[in-house]
């Protein structure tokens, strides 16, 4: 299952918004996929129910460490489990 909507949220007094979707990979698990500034970056929750970011092999640019951190935080707050 597949579900696409816009991440939305404020970074360095900016508001940004990114296309992203929502990948239901089994009963027990789930992915993230965010497009940020053209790199397609990976969320998948870790062991302590944090998101972790992995960046798309083929992706041509590398995103500002701390908007990748607002983004997990962001996705963190809607996506409690």
């Amino acid at each position: 299952m597949v579900d696409s909507f816009i991440l939305e949220l404020v970074y360095n007094n900016e508001q940004k918004q990114f296309e992203a979707e929502f990948h239901k990979m089994s009963r027990f698990t789930h992915r993230m996929v965010v497009n940020i500034n053209g790199a397609q970056v990976y969320f998948e929750p870790d062991e302590e129910r944090n998101y972790r970011a992995v960046l798309a092999e083929n992706s041509s640019s590398v995103p500002d460490a701390g908007l990748v951190k607002a983004v997990a935080d962001k996705l963190h707050e809607l996506f409690q489990f």
